[in-house]
């Protein structure tokens, strides 16, 4: 549940003071997909929302131990995904 809280990309677009896209706008221009342990994330190519955002969002779930999860990113693809390990 923390790793969706973490990651969810309403609460983390939403809460850009210089954009503050709506909810419906940024689940338009996002893909989610999971199977297994496996989740991945992707912005839509033509998408204004910033990839970094997501990615370092994403990439902090690894810091301090905090989730037993493995990050990949594909900057070229917009494209992030989560392995849980346990």
């Amino acid at each position: 549940m923390c790793l969706i809280d973490t990651i969810d990309p309403v609460k983390i677009f939403a809460s850009d003071v210089n954009n503050q896209p709506s909810a419906n706008s940024i689940l338009s221009e996002i893909n989610i997909s999971s199977k297994d342990k496996n989740l991945t994330l992707s912005i839509n190519e033509n998408s204004n929302l910033d990839f970094n955002i997501l990615s370092n969002k994403a990439c902090s779930l690894t810091q301090n131990d905090w989730l037993d999860v493995v990050v990949q990113e594909c900057k070229s693809r917009k494209e992030i995904k989560i392995t849980i390990n346990t």
